[in-house]
């Protein structure tokens, strides 16, 4: 994490666990602003201020990004903004915590619609501004 030296950081799930974790090394590192993406508004926005009462740059928006129109608003909202981000961090994911054979169709769908499809259009809607 050693080129954040003064980049504007999108993390997807960035409200807690890893996410969270890696925005803060992403500040320790030299980041100038934090952008969190993440479907848990409370805990964002907690968060949030938790990092912004410690001196640093850092907003979030509410986004499922399992949901092209969620991702889509989003990111032009940014773009629109001129908050385009230097590095994007796609770390949202789920997991249901039993063993796949006992999975439901809901929860099959759901889980790649998160871990794979979030990715892809997370990656979708900002490359063309970011090459």
């Amino acid at each position: 994490m050693s080129d954040f030296k003064d980049k504007k950081v999108l993390i997807t799930g960035g409200a807690s666990g890893i996410g969270l974790l890696m925005g803060k090394m992403a500040f320790q590192n030299g980041a100038d602003e934090l952008i969190i993406w993440d479907i848990n508004q409370q805990l964002m926005a907690k968060e949030i201020n938790n990092l912004v009462a410690d001196g640093h740059n850092a907003s979030g928006h509410k986004v499922d990004v399992s949901d092209a129109r969620s991702v889509n608003e989003a990111a032009t909202t940014l773009i629109n903004e001129g908050k385009v981000p230097d590095i994007v961090i796609l770390n949202a994911g789920i997991v249901s915590g039993k063993y796949f054979h006992e999975h439901l169709d809901g929860e099959i769908e759901k889980t790649i619609g998160v871990n794979v499809l979030g990715c892809m259009l997370v990656a979708r809607a900002f490359l063309p501004e970011m090459i």
